[in-house]
């Protein structure tokens, strides 16, 4: 059996491709929405919810996988790792899923920063309003460090993590719940609505939205933050849904 760990639309487009080649998979999600997301089948299984590294080890063995598939986000470097780990301990072939990296151009209104805190120290020294397309993990730094009227808050309609934003001091009026990626268009009438100056976002590639970001921030003239990828040293990586399909078949 496979274990495929998923957290994209790709990684949905390779757990289609794995069941029409009736190949048995056991698809790991991170949470309840992820993994209704996904079809079962008599070859798709769904184990929902995080785990630690030793977790993961014990279901591999319960189950008998044979070969792990990582299709994570390229920013949940931390299940990547544990991922690669575990694929040494018990010997198991990796292959990562790895989105073609969007070349950004750093210039007068883009800026790319290595962590939240540079970000956020950043942020400290403007004003104007802000609107975080970063998800909801990492939320609560930003109310704590910066003026919580500021925040614009993009994430998903799940009532948990709009409860949380307000548990965080946000603003109903300042939360918006939508699910990405968006249009050109899109961003830049939530840029203009808000009137927002700096526009904070991660490089998730093409897939996830990130060109129509910037050229949204370009023409109305704003600020664009970006959290560079993180390095992580990925074995057996393929760009192509095909060829990885291919390898692990």
């Amino acid at each position: 059996m496979i274990g495929l760990f998923s957290g994209t639309s790709e990684g949905r487009k390779i757990i289609m491709e794995l069941d029409k080649k009736n190949l048995r998979t056991l698809v790991f999600t991170a949470t309840g929405y992820g993994s209704s997301l996904v079809s079962t089948s008599k070859n798709i299984k769904i184990n929902s919810g995080p785990l630690s590294k030793d977790q993961i080890k014990k279901v591999f063995k319960e189950r008998e996988i044979k070969k792990i598939l990582d299709a994570t986000h390229p920013y949940a470097e931390n299940i990547s790792r544990n991922l690669i780990d575990v694929s040494e301990e018990l010997d198991l072939p990796y292959y990562r899923y790895e989105r073609k990296e969007y070349k950004i151009e750093k210039n007068k209104n883009t800026e790319i920063f290595s962590n939240y805190d540079e970000i956020i120290e950043h942020l400290k020294k403007t004003k104007g309003n802000v609107m975080l397309t970063i998800g909801s993990r990492n939320l609560k730094r930003f109310t704590l460090e910066l003026e919580v009227e500021r925040l614009y808050i993009r994430i998903l309609p799940l009532p948990s993590l709009i409860q949380d934003a307000l548990d965080f001091g946000v603003s109903l009026k300042n939360i918006i719940g939508m699910q990405g990626p968006f249009s050109r268009e899109v961003n830049k009438a939530l840029i203009k609505s808000f009137n927002i100056k700096y526009l904070v976002t991660k490089n998730s590639g093409e897939e996830g939205g990130i060109k129509e970001k910037i050229e949204a921030a370009e023409e109305r003239g704003i600020k664009i933050i970006i959290l560079d990828k993180p390095k992580v040293d990925y074995p057996n990586k393929y760009e192509s849904i095909n060829k990885i399909i291919e390898s692990v078949k």
